[in-house]
């Protein structure tokens, strides 16, 4: 067990980290729509004018960075879900339910997916995102005889490209990645156990909110023309899926966190369970340090992300061993955590992931 309490971490970060100002909040949200209001435009300007071998490169490049932008709006209407935006439940639901439907994000449901993944991670029978299976003999056997690190990287880069693809609307659809269970899972059907009885409506509305969002891009389209509408919105918004499923997996996927039965987890050992990553300045400020504070976005999540970096400043020298932090490559890191990390030791209380047998 941690040898500090949640106390003593709360006592570390000063008091105003706490307090989120709309006049902050709503700055880096309107700087965020702002360009990605002014990529798109350059985009317009830029796309009758050149030549096709520099056309490809640059479409390309517009929809990496537009989906980085993307992302980043993300991040903000998941910092409304967990209430960080502002100090009105109102203003951050009704923000959030706005950024996240534009994305294609069912967000009362997702909120109530999310809640649960905070309040039980690495909780292996009650988490609800990246949920590794525990080996059976018969897997440590094939795992001993054929180990992750051997592993044709075609079929890694394969199943990865699939996973960043598929990943995030799958989740949606099926829970997929979830701790198991013999019933339905989806963010589209109320019955579903994610959610509890008062939810119903909400998560109906979640739905609709999508099918007329869809309706607004089509009308809008007949504006701008349907092609120019999905060449300026469609690919970015695979980008800031993709962004999202890896950002997910690398949280809470690697060898030094272990995972939890539910008589052993804690909810501090579970927040805990994490690691801050970096991908470089510019993508982590464009990000709103999602990935690079996370540690302290588990303990604290109502802390805004303009706060974050000087709260897990404040908390590290608490943490001490407790604080994980990878400064290595993202994309490395994620093709050799995807290689490596598919199984857990089948052991009780505290699981490790398993090793490669034959190092």
């Amino acid at each position: 067990m941690p040898p500090f309490t949640l106390s003593d971490l709360k006592n570390a970060i000063p008091a105003h980290c706490f307090e989120p100002t709309l006049l902050e909040s709503y700055s880096h949200l309107a700087w965020n729509i702002v360009q990605c209001a002014m990529l798109a435009a350059a985009f317009v300007w830029l796309d009758s004018r050149l030549p096709w071998a520099l056309w490809i490169p640059a479409y390309l490049l517009y929809t990496w960075v537009q989906g980085v932008l993307f992302t980043g709006v993300w991040v903000i209407g998941h910092e409304c879900g967990h209430g960080g935006f502002a100090k009105s439940k109102m203003v951050n639901d009704v923000t959030g339910y706005f950024l996240h439907t534009m994305l294609y994000v069912p967000y009362f449901s997702w909120q109530r997916s999310h809640s649960n993944h905070h309040h039980y991670t690495n909780n292996l029978a009650k988490d609800e995102v990246f949920v590794p299976p525990k080996a059976c003999k018969e897997t440590a056997a094939k795992e001993k005889q054929n180990p992750s690190h051997k592993r044709n990287p075609i079929d890694v880069v394969f199943n990865l490209t699939l996973m960043l693809t598929f990943g995030w609307p799958l989740y949606l659809i099926k829970n997929a990645t979830g701790h198991a269970s013999d019933e339905t899972m989806s963010h589209f059907l109320p019955s579903s156990p994610i959610f509890k009885p008062k939810d119903y409506y909400k998560v109906v509305f979640s739905t609709a909110s999508l099918f007329m969002w869809t309706a607004v891009l089509v009308y809008l389209g007949t504006f701008v023309g349907h092609l120019q509408l999905f060449k300026l919105y469609v690919p970015a918004l695979f980008v800031n899926n993709a962004y999202l499923v890896a950002i997910t997996f690398l949280q809470h996927t690697d060898s030094k966190l272990p995972h939890y039965d539910d008589e052993d987890w804690t909810w501090l050992r579970g927040a805990l369970c994490t690691v801050d990553r970096t991908m470089g300045r510019w993508l982590d400020t464009k990000l709103h340090y999602i990935h690079s504070t996370h540690v302290c976005h588990h303990v604290f999540s109502r802390i805004p992300f303009y706060r974050a970096e000087e709260a897990t400043r404040a908390m590290i020298p608490v943490l001490g061993e407790y604080y994980i932090k990878d400064d290595s490559s993202f994309l490395k890191t994620l093709y050799l955590n995807f290689r490596d990390c598919n199984y857990l030791q089948d052991t009780k209380g505290v699981a490790w992931w398993l090793e490669a047998l034959s190092d």
